[in-house]
C-alpha cells in the first residue's frame, strides 16, 4: 500500500477531475502518474484500472511506438497477474493487439 499522504493526495486529484464534465488533457495525466504509482507500489489491478483511463484520454499517435509497446506489455502482465480482472475485452479495445505486434 502507498504511503497514506500520497494516496490521500490522489484521492482528492482524482474527486476534482471527476468533478470536471468531459475529458481534458489533466486527466491522462492524472491517470499516467496514477497508474505509475500503482506500478510501483504493486497494485496490479489499480495499475490496470488506470492505466486503461489514461489510454482512454490519450491518442496512441501521441505515443512513441516504444510507448506504445511499453503500455501493451505491462497492461497484458497486468491483466494476466491482477486479481479481479478476468478477461482482456477492455485492453482488445485500446488496439493493444495491434501495438503488440508493431515492430
Amino acid at each position: 500500500m502507498c504511503d497514506y499522504y500520497v494516496q490521500e493526495t490522489i484521492e482528492v486529484a482524482e474527486n476534482i477531475l471527476n468533478s470536471i464534465d468531459g475529458v481534458s488533457a489533466a486527466h491522462g495525466r492524472f491517470y499516467l502518474l496514477q497508474s505509475r504509482l500503482y506500478k510501483t507500489t504493486g497494485e496490479t489491478a489499480e495499475y490496470y484500472k488506470s492505466a486503461l483511463k489514461f489510454l482512454g484520454c490519450t491518442s496512441l499517435t501521441d505515443l512513441s511506438v516504444t510507448e506504445q509497446r511499453e503500455h501493451a506489455k505491462n497492461l497484458s502482465i497486468a491483466a494476466l497477474i491482477a486479481e479481479g480482472i478476468y478477461n482482456f475485452g477492455e485492453l482488445v479495445s485500446f488496439d493493444s493487439r495491434r501495438t503488440n505486434n508493431a515492430r
